[in-house]
């Protein structure tokens, strides 16, 4: 459950990552959202096949409904609505969408961290604790084009 819980909240973050997108004409700030949202795919890619390696169970189409009822909206990291994102930041100006992203990829971080440390088996924790380097990675993006914002 842990796995699909974490399906999710990299697809809603995917998906609030290329909604975004073209709330800036800035080219650089346009290049690191497609990247995050092509990380997004790539994390949930790795968990699925973290999924079928752990359970022995064949990922289908319906992954990760079969394991976790989705919920009843989708949801990014911190657990916000992904629809409720969108349109607060539609009135924000990027500084502020880039702290709320800050925010986001520090507390995916530290989700990944600590399941990287608490769970049972050795190939999900490297699965974790790989995934929590990549969202250091992103938070130094992030933070990087704070700085030329500011």
């Amino acid at each position: 459950q842990l796995i699909a819980m974490a399906w999710y909240i990299e697809d809603g973050s995917q998906l609030y990552f290329d909604a975004i997108k073209d709330v800036t004409q800035d080219q650089d700030i346009k290049n690191i959202f497609a990247s995050l949202t092509d990380h997004k795919i790539v994390h949930k890619e790795s968990l699925s096949q973290l999924f079928q390696k752990i359970s022995g169970q064949t990922v289908g189409g319906d992954f990760p409904t079969s394991v976790l009822q989705r919920p009843p909206h989708k949801v990014m990291a911190g657990c916000i609505s992904v629809p409720e994102a969108v349109n607060w930041s539609k009135d924000k100006g990027i500084t502020d969408i880039l702290g709320l992203l800050m925010s986001l990829e520090a507390n995916t971080f530290d989700l990944y961290l600590k399941l990287g440390r608490h769970v049972g088996s050795d190939r999900a924790r490297s699965v974790f604790i790989k995934l929590s380097e990549e969202e250091a990675c992103h938070l130094e993006q992030l933070s990087s084009i704070l700085d030329k914002t500011i």
